[in-house]
């Protein structure tokens, strides 16, 4: 359901007909409600700031961010280990990070993976689509923000979000 789900929102968001609802949002409680619903949610840490202000934002668009980058992380980090969710504010802007200890994304493959139907070669073996991260990456994109992998210390990925916090959404315009 949630493929399906994924796949409709990038065909309406291509055709330019995906409304962003943006508003005050707290940003912590979006990612709070996304690790809550995980599948996965016995194994993620939620590391959020005090002092974090509201964001102008989709709630509903942010919290299928915030899933898509926690069932990626959860496929590619080794049983028993604990993937992580953190929030940390940033001149103007939030920065959220799922950070993993799978085995990491290899330096030409960190952007081509934001890419429909683009998968890493280094994981062929992990059960996956294509489209989650692509997804990630354009509701990135409608909010006025961005989506990037960095080398995570000690082992594995760190998948990034930064958002402006108070520009306002609009109406999705088509990728190109």
């Amino acid at each position: 359901l949630a493929l399906v789900e994924n796949l409709l929102s990038l065909s309406r968001l291509r055709a330019g007909v995906l409304s962003v609802v943006a508003r005050p949002a707290a940003l912590d409680a979006v990612v709070a409600e996304a690790a809550l619903h995980s599948p996965g949610r016995e194994r993620i840490v939620v590391d959020l700031p005090d002092d974090l202000p509201l964001g102008r934002v989709d709630p509903g668009l942010l919290e299928r961010v915030c899933a898509n980058l926690l069932a990626n992380a959860l496929k590619h980090t080794p049983p028993g280990t604990d993937v992580i969710a953190r929030v940390e504010r940033d001149d103007g802007f939030v920065m959220i990070a799922v950070d993993d200890r799978g085995h990491g994304v290899q330096e030409e493959e960190r952007e081509a993976v934001f890419e429909l139907f683009t998968r890493g070669y280094s994981h062929a073996g992990v059960p996956r689509a294509g489209i989650g991260l692509s997804l990630v990456a354009q509701f990135a994109a409608v909010h006025g923000g961005r989506a990037w992998i960095e080398d995570q210390p000690g082992g594995g990925a760190s998948f990034r979000v930064r958002l402006p916090l108070h520009q306002a959404a609009g109406q999705a315009t088509p990728a190109g």
